[in-house]
């Protein structure tokens, strides 16, 4: 067995473990990092994706932060969404310029792990059969890496490898007291490949429980919603989560839930904004109020956040076979096959797919300068 010695030795390279070592790196101190789980699995698994002000500074103040300079969202605020409405706190103004930074923990460890490797010292992944001893004497790691068994004495060891790592168990009896609080509910977590709809996080409570719609690139969103504790993942095909109600839906009318949703997308913003309903208003199954609100919404998002209009006008149409949604905006117009192809495609082909869905159909009337004209067609019989 090889023996080896370092001033801390630290199980797990994630976030926490990579972070301590390169602070004590900076501080002129020896370190080792184990870790179980292979380099590419580290960097890969999806973790959380917001840092505080606090975190943001140690990064740039230690040297590794140029990552989240270059590529982080900063978010100088939030909405919070009850009772239909959103409400923005303004985070910049009311504590002195700070902010929120979405940048994933993935790309944090991504950073730290280069970071590590040019200070040359110690990281290894794939370090098997990893324990630890004599914490109220002479502290060692013991493991195993590359097919050989190693000792490692430490003056220190820093447990930073998780609730269900080998460290936590390892605390002699007595020595931890542990405060808990179990919560009667659950995350289910989303990752779409989808840009997002909101430019800044929203945390949403509601008579169902809490959302909250978040993201990891300007490419990338993130959702969550509350489910119970104990549900089983098997249960959210796609299919359950696209049918999922939609909560302008719930207790309103088509129209009133286009106006909820419409106000919504306009708020805060210089862009008038109108509902106009022709022909008699008749039954149409959820399916269908579903998916042309939701086209519609996407369409509003769109011509709010890519179009910079002044007006934005949705006429919904009652006809004896079908249903149609319009919604025209007076913006900058864009090409809709070229947004088709392109990363992000403005949603086009999202509305497309719900359309079809519902066996209707979608045309698109747009060109650079003269506004955009979306028509959903449903049939209703």
């Amino acid at each position: 067995m090889a023996v080896h010695t370092t001033q801390v030795g630290i199980v797990g390279a994630g976030p926490a473990g990579l972070l301590l070592g390169h602070l004590l790196h900076l501080n002129g101190i020896d370190s080792v990092v184990l870790e179980n789980r292979p380099r590419d699995y580290v960097i890969d698994r999806v973790r959380a994706g917001v840092l505080e002000q606090g975190t943001v500074d140690l990064l740039m103040a230690m040297g590794v932060g140029a990552g989240v300079e270059s590529r982080g969202l900063r978010h100088d605020g939030l909405y919070i969404s009850f009772q239909g409405r959103r409400h923005r706190i303004d985070m910049a103004e009311l504590t002195g310029g700070r902010a929120i930074t979405v940048y994933g923990q993935n790309e944090v460890v991504r950073d730290l792990i280069d970071a590590r490797v040019a200070t040359a010292r110690p990281l290894y992944f794939e370090a098997e059969d990893v324990s630890v001893a004599g914490l109220d004497t002479t502290p060692v790691i013991r493991y195993r890496h590359a097919g050989a068994d190693h000792e490692l004495r430490c003056d220190f060891i820093a447990g930073c490898d998780g609730f269900h790592g080998i460290c936590r168990p390892s605390i002699p009896n007595g020595d931890l007291t542990i405060y808990e609080r179990s919560y009667p509910f659950g995350w289910l977590g989303i990752l779409a490949e989808v840009e997002p709809s909101s430019e800044e996080l929203v945390y949403t409570y509601h008579e169902r429980g809490f959302a909250l719609f978040s993201m990891r690139s300007p490419t990338v969103t993130r959702l969550y919603f509350q489910v119970p504790p104990d549900e089983s993942i098997d249960k959210w095909t796609d299919d359950a989560i696209w049918d999922l109600r939609t909560p302008a839906l719930e207790r309103r009318s088509l129209p009133h839930a286009l106006r909820e949703v419409g106000a919504r997308a306009v708020a805060d913003r210089p862009v008038s904004f109108d509902v106009c309903v022709k022909g008699a208003p008749q039954s149409c199954s959820p399916a269908v109020e579903q998916q042309l609100l939701l086209i519609c919404q996407e369409a509003l998002t769109n011509a709010v956040r890519h179009g910079s209009p002044r007006r934005i006008d949705v006429e919904l149409e009652y006809g004896p076979k079908q249903v149609s949604v319009r919604v025209s905006d007076d913006g900058r117009g864009f090409d809709p096959a070229r947004a088709e192809q392109a990363t992000g495609h403005y949603g086009v082909v999202s509305m497309r797919e719900r359309a079809a869905q519902v066996r209707g159909r979608l045309t698109i009337a747009s060109k650079p300068g003269n506004g955009t004209r979306v028509e959903a067609v449903v049939p209703v019989v």
